[in-house]
């Protein structure tokens, strides 16, 4: 059988940290060593000068725009 890494959105650096390393679970790392909403979207979505997020909205629909694949509108 041949051995895979288990693919875990985990940084290099966890197992130099003995805190977060000691524990590979579900929850998020105030660190910023593990791969959650915080450090894999919304961060990065805050720093995108082109886009707003809204908190406290709820959203029914994202609908993409037909011209631009990269553009959408969402609907409350």
């Amino acid at each position: 059988m041949a051995i895979r890494a288990m693919p875990l959105g985990l940084a290099s650096g966890i197992v130099a940290n003995k805190h977060e390393a000691s524990h590979f679970d579900g929850f998020a790392s105030v660190a910023g060593l593990k791969s959650d909403a915080e450090t894999g979207f919304l961060t990065r979505a805050r720093q995108s000068p082109n886009l707003t997020l809204l908190t406290g909205v709820a959203v029914d629909d994202l609908v993409g725009d037909r011209e631009n694949p990269q553009r959408f509108a969402a609907y409350t």
